[in-house]
């Protein structure tokens, strides 16, 4: 019998996961099959359809086969069309309807005979000798009844025997044949070499007597590719030997040279059927070591030559790769020392791949160690669950020291969740390959040896070298109960916790209140249902404040608490949960969750519960601002997690949320809160989403506008509190849409031009007419020039589309945008401006000296700045540049009294436009002689506009002081615009 490693899973040796076999790609899943069966001939059975299980996954392997049922096995394995014989004649009287056209195939093909004359013995069981006899038939043996000499079943034995017929089939030739067996024999048929017969001396026939000559059988042979399927070695005439598979299946049924070892690096031989791989069967191993070695019990194992360097050369492998390992001179009859890869609970498989002949022709010997780790299954994916395509799988947590598949998925069935596993892993696929169920063992701790061992029901348990070592037993645990788990080898690979979730809380908060000389302390704490309630409590909880703790309460109803968080909650800038994903990142650590895991999240001043990875949203750290807390067992399984001010994601499904904004959404109110209502689609269905009056997502929903939503976040109450939008998956596309032509769906009219895009076979279709929304099929968009339609892509094709309809069917026309650069030069290139749309100015400055550029007038009265848009283009566009004089003008003074009213001027080019609106403000700054007396510093100004000015008007009483003639000033005067920029003008004021 071989071990069987499949795509996904290999079935090991019962030593290491006993009773275990999952099928993988190519070959259904046989719950009745262990590695005791024959897997590899069971596998290519199922594989080309001559032995399949029953309707509820099984095999029955060792169920008896009949004498029909073997009739029909031998149908199947030939490939005769049974759909002919259905009404052919036998002369058997025993012979169910359903078995008939069976037998009568079998029977015409000459590859069966009845028990009597008229009987067939359809239902006795069919014996190892008879169904030999059937299958040496196929092979082309036993054609003349001389072949048999005085005892047919001698002879089919002996000729069996000769050609390996029975190789691996441990049972007694008159014995009945299981199912098992059938298909190792069946196996073994296939394998084997055609013959023909060839015929020395005459044929006598005397009355009713015939009398054949010698007959002798040989081999078939042919040079055709069908004859390479099964890797022949190629005869002297240049032919090769033609086995019965290869013969039967043209070729398309193969071992595979190119795939020599399997997932654990083991020798191996593969098996393909038309193209796709069935099973890759390991070797037989030479040797099977169990657990921790010594360099000297495995040299006193192998023996003296094995272990020569000089003689054999070793490959070792841990898990399927090279390294981390012993080397071959560790293996030495003085060495002591435990091997590196061995420990409690490894199994180390030795095979001699080729023997030693000499110095210069050296043999070679494979070793593969592989490891049995813990886990626990956090989610379940069912037939119901998955594709159609797609197997149903498990996810698991790994909770192994070194933590090899965390999060990995294993395609397999009968598992649920929170189940603790036995697992095997390759390094070499990095893929799980095998799972069985932990045995779970409780009791109560009597003894403990540190970090090696405890006792348990009179029993002592070691660990297994997979053990997490932070989680050993201590001697506090004894006299107590615990619930652990063991490995196929009796060893500890993980422990339990059997403490229940609703005895826990996070604490709030605490008080000790002292009065008349007696103190009696209060805690608020935080349940895992989500009340919060203030208890009495037998001491202080000032050192628990912030804590997880467990408690327990008394007659009275005073609570003990005892800390399990062993932390009071911190900040957290290393936070991520996923949902359904076992392994979460919690400040920076990772820690597992299952479907008991409780969540306590802080949202603004509510508490929301969840319980279970599966339900949980997926939670980031928000900056700084995010708080942690987490109480975990010994497995690094969380119980309960707190959380405050972290992102929440609730709805993060593969379906885009469309949501209709409503600045003057109706406020409502019920059980679960205040909230508002918005027209939406969820899930691809037509309902509301109900969102919390004054959280975030009301603040962007409470606006006019279609909102596609990426995920959201709800309250306990089941209301939306935040919303995230799709941003850069949204496409950039024209008013209009086109109906699906070859593939592709359009958008765009004939004017603006269109965008085509492939699309999902599922994508989301929503229509909004201003009043109802509808759901559709991406087919059903229909040509329309002017709908308004929002693209969310996935990988560049559709993923989902928001019509907006607008009446009509006329495309948006163009119009003309047209810059000048009046006075100056450099004005933008002419831009096109689409109806009813709004259009973005270009950022491009144009220059007129040393000019201040203050904007472009549309002609009507308003002025825009670069990268300003004009709302809703209805026509034509002129945009001219305006600019402000380089210099200020000063009115000559005439006396003492200065600055007089209106006496700065700044002019305006081109004339005609009033700016003043523009002004944030204008003041003057004096420098130089009497200049901070006379004008001061940030003096403001009055600003007014006379065609082609603006007039900085200082009144007497804000800018002067007495003054002489002939004094003189420097006066700068700073513009502040509205945009934010600035302009200085600088002059000097002399005095008359």
């Amino acid at each position: 019998m071989r071990n069987l490693k499949r795509a996904l899973s290999l079935a090991l040796s019962a030593t290491m996961l006993s009773g275990m076999m999952v099928m993988g790609a190519g070959a259904m899943s046989y719950a009745d099959v262990s590695s005791e069966h024959h897997q590899e001939a069971i596998a290519v059975m199922q594989a080309v359809g001559v032995m399949v299980g029953d309707e509820n996954g099984n095999f029955n392997p060792d169920k008896n086969v009949t004498r029909a049922e073997m009739a029909t096995i031998m149908a199947n394995l030939l490939g005769l069309k049974v759909e002919d014989f259905k009404n052919a004649s036998i002369p058997f009287t025993d012979v169910p309807e359903w078995a008939h056209p069976y037998v009568a195939a079998c029977y015409a093909a000459g590859v069966t005979s009845g028990t009597s004359a008229t009987t067939y013995g359809s239902d006795d069981p069919v014996t190892a000798v008879q169904a030999s006899l059937m299958m040496m038939k196929a092979l082309g043996y036993f054609q003349y009844s001389s072949d048999f000499g005085s005892d047919w079943q001698i002879a089919t034995v002996k000729q069996a025997s000769s050609i390996d017929l029975f190789k691996d089939i441990n049972t007694g030739v008159n014995d009945a044949l299981s199912r098992n067996n059938v298909a190792q024999l069946a196996l073994n048929t296939l394998e084997a070499t055609m013959v023909q017969p060839t015929k020395n001396g005459s044929t006598i026939i005397v009355g009713d007597i015939t009398i054949t000559g010698d007959v002798e059988y040989k081999d078939i042979t042919s040079s055709a590719d069908y004859a390479k399927a099964m890797a022949d070695k190629v005869l002297d005439d240049g032919k090769y030997a033609v086995q019965l598979g290869e013969k039967l299946f043209n070729g398309s049924l193969k071992i595979d040279t190119a795939v020599t070892s399997d997932a654990f690096a083991r020798p191996a031989r593969t098996w393909n059927y038309k193209g796709e791989q069935v099973v890759v069967a390991a070797d037989e191993a030479d040797y099977i070591v169990n657990g921790e070695v010594t360099g000297k019990e495995l040299f006193n194992t192998v023996g003296e030559t094995l272990a020569d360097s000089s003689k054999y050369t070793w490959t070792i492998n841990l898990d399927g790769n090279t390294g981390s390992t012993f080397s071959q001179s560790n293996v030495s009859k003085t060495n002591d020392n435990a091997l590196l890869g061995t420990g409690n609970g490894t199994v180390m498989e030795i095979f001699i791949t080729k023997e030693y002949v000499s110095s210069s022709e050296k043999g070679s010997v494979v070793v593969s160690i592989v490891n049995t780790y813990a886990g626990q299954i956090s989610s379940v994916m069912g037939e119901d669950d998955v594709d159609e395509d797609e197997a149903p799988y498990v996810i698991v947590s790994d909770l192994s020291q070194s933590p090899v598949a965390d999060g990995k998925k294993f395609e397999a069935t009968g598992f649920d969740v929170d189940d603790m596993v036995l697992f095997t892993y390759s390094q070499k696929t990095s893929e799980i390959e095998s799972m069985v169920a932990a045995r779970e063992v409780s009791g109560q701790v009597t003894k403990v040896t540190a970090n090696e061992s405890f006792v348990v029901g009179g029993q002592t348990y070691k660990y297994s070298a997979q053990f997490k070592t932070s989680d050993y037993i201590t001697t506090g645990s004894v006299d107590k109960d615990i619930v652990f788990y063991l490995d196929a080898q009796g060893y500890v690979i993980a422990i339990g916790e059997a403490e229940s979730s609703s005895d826990y809380a996070f604490v709030v908060g605490y008080q000790d209140d002292t009065k008349f000389g007696t103190t009696t302390h209060y805690a608020k704490l935080l349940l895992t249902d989500g009340k919060v309630i203030e208890v009495e409590t037998d001491a202080s909880a000032s050192t628990l404040d912030k804590h997880i703790v467990a408690y327990t309460k008394d007659s009275d109803n005073v609570y003990t608490l005892e800390d399990k968080s062993s932390a009071a909650v911190s900040s957290d800038n290393n936070l991520n949960i996923e949902t359904g994903k076992a392994a979460m990142t919690i400040n920076g650590a990772t820690v597992y969750a299952n479907s008991q895991t409780v969540f306590q999240v802080k949202d603004g001043d509510d508490y929301v519960i969840y319980t279970g990875i599966q339900n949980v949203p997926n939670i980031s750290d928000d900056n700084s601002t995010t708080k942690t807390v987490v109480f975990k067992d010994s497995s690094n399984m969380a119980k309960v997690v707190y959380i405050e001010s972290a992102v929440l994601e609730n709805n993060t499904a593969e379906q885009v949320t469309f949501v209709v904004g409503d600045a003057s959404a109706a406020e409502n109110k019920d059980s679960r809160g205040e909230y508002y209502a918005f027209d939406a689609v969820v899930d691809g269905k037509v309902t509301t989403l109900d969102v919390k009056k004054g959280s975030a997502a009301a603040t962007t929903l409470k606006a006019a506008g279609i909102f596609s939503v990426k995920s959201y976040s709800v309250d306990a109450n089941g209301l939306v509190t935040k919303v995230n939008l799709y941003t850069s998956e949204i496409a950039s596309v024209n008013d209009g849409t086109k109906r699906v032509e070859n593939g592709v769906v359009g958008f765009g009219n004939e004017n603006q031009g269109f965008s085509y895009y492939s699309f999902q076979d599922n994508a989301l279709v929503v229509k909004y007419d201003g009043k109802d929304l509808t759901v559709g099929t991406i087919n059903g968009i229909k040509t329309d020039a002017n709908d308004l339609a929002t693209v969310i892509l996935k990988d560049g094709a559709v993923k989902a589309v928001f019509i907006q309809e607008v009446a009509g069917n006329v495309a948006p026309a163009n119009y003309k945008v047209t810059y000048s650069a009046g006075s100056g030069s450099g004005a933008p290139q002419e831009a096109t401006a689409v109806q009813g749309k709004d259009f973005t100015i270009s950022g491009t400055e144009p220059t007129y000296g040393s000019h201040q550029f203050l904007g472009w007038s549309d002609g009507e009265g308003n002025l825009y700045a670069a990268n300003d848009v004009i709302a809703n283009v209805q026509g034509n566009i002129t945009l001219t540049a305006v600019y402000l004089s380089d210099t200020v003008t000063v009115d000559d003074a005439t006396s003492a009294s200065g600055l007089a009213a209106a006496g700065v001027k700044l002019t305006i080019d081109p004339t005609g436009l009033d700016i003043s609106s523009k002004i944030s403000s204008v003041k003057a700054t004096g420098t130089g002689s009497n200049a901070t007396t006379a004008v001061g510093t940030d003096t403001e100004a009055t600003v007014s506009y006379a065609d082609p000015n603006l007039e900085l008007t200082f009144t007497k009483g804000d800018t002067l002081a007495s003054c002489t003639s002939g004094d003189s000033m420097d006066i700068t005067i700073t513009v502040t615009f509205k945009d934010g920029g600035t302009k200085d003008f600088t002059v000097t004021y002399s005095w008359s």
